[in-house]
């Protein structure tokens, strides 16, 4: 079990789970305006999960969340065991629907899990999780799971669910692996037509394709700005090789997003790269 806490500025934000055996429980903890997962409009005390290895976008103002990942086989065993051994089936991308009191029983004990683990530091914000607490609260969460039913929460315009043809679109080969994609391959993968597309983008994610992808294209840009293994010459460079060809605009949207300038990160970048570099193979820091 692995649990993590974000505080989320950025307004849209597409997470995946790498690993097709783990799963993710999302509790929102407190956010500004609107929060959507996957599409789903959240609602205070809701919890979401997610199975790699399927992406999952959150959107929603100054986000502060808890994620538990966990892993399939450890929670299907132990639904099993509370199941008497019956045939259990995980759900995906679906929102629980808890009670509040059970609900709040879950974020308090997930809290306190994350606090007990403050006595065994493995370095700066982390730490490890006791194994005790650990099988109590993976004990929670299979009891959770299984005793609550789930709601996908998508609406139905016409026959097609909008968020079924935009996991479509983003899950396409060729747009998967492309930093740079265009609005004719989102509708190529989808199987549907820009008009189409663009309402169901604004249904399932509360934007455009456009401004997706514009938002793809800048943190495909921070990784290659914040990548110390292979810095870039510029940031000139980063942003003509994504299609930013007016650089003003680029740095704009860039310091809108993640609160810096594109060449603030790559100094940075190049800064600690030397300094890690100088640093003897086996001594911490």
């Amino acid at each position: 079990m692995v649990i993590f806490q974000n505080r989320v500025f950025p307004k849209l934000v597409g997470s995946v789970v790498p690993d097709p055996r783990w799963m993710v429980f999302m509790l929102p903890l407190s956010w500004h305006g609107e929060y959507r997962f996957n599409g789903v409009v959240a609602r205070p005390l809701d919890v979401f999960m997610a199975g790699g290895p399927s992406g999952y976008t959150t959107v929603g103002e100054a986000r502060n969340t808890v994620a538990i990942g966990v892993r399939k086989s450890r929670l299907e065993r132990d639904m099993r065991a509370l199941a008497g051994d019956a045939e259990v089936r995980l759900p995906r991308n679906r929102r629980l629907l808890l009670s509040g009191a059970r609900s709040s029983t879950l974020r308090q004990r997930v809290l306190t899990a994350m606090n007990s683990a403050m006595s065994s530091p493995l370095g700066e914000g982390r730490f490890i999780l006791p194994q005790t607490v650990e099988a109590d609260l993976m004990s929670l969460l299979s009891a959770v799971v299984l005793s609550h039913p789930t709601e996908s929460g998508s609406r139905d315009p016409g026959r097609l669910r909008p968020d079924q043809v935009v996991r479509d679109a983003l899950r396409a080969k060729h747009v998967q692996g492309e930093p740079v994609v265009s609005l004719a391959q989102l509708c190529a993968a989808s199987g549907v037509g820009p008009t189409w597309l663009s309402k169901c983008f604004h249904e399932s994610l509360g934007v455009s394709p456009v401004a997706y992808l514009r938002a793809r294209r800048l943190s495909a840009a921070r990784a290659r700005l914040l990548d110390r293994s292979c810095p870039p010459a510029s940031v000139k460079d980063v942003a003509l090789s994504l299609g930013f060809m007016n650089l003003g605009r680029f740095a704009a949207d860039y310091r809108a997003i993640f609160e810096e300038n594109p060449s603030d990160s790559l100094v940075r970048t190049i800064r600690n790269g030397s300094f890690e570099a100088r640093v003897p193979l086996g001594v911490p820091h």
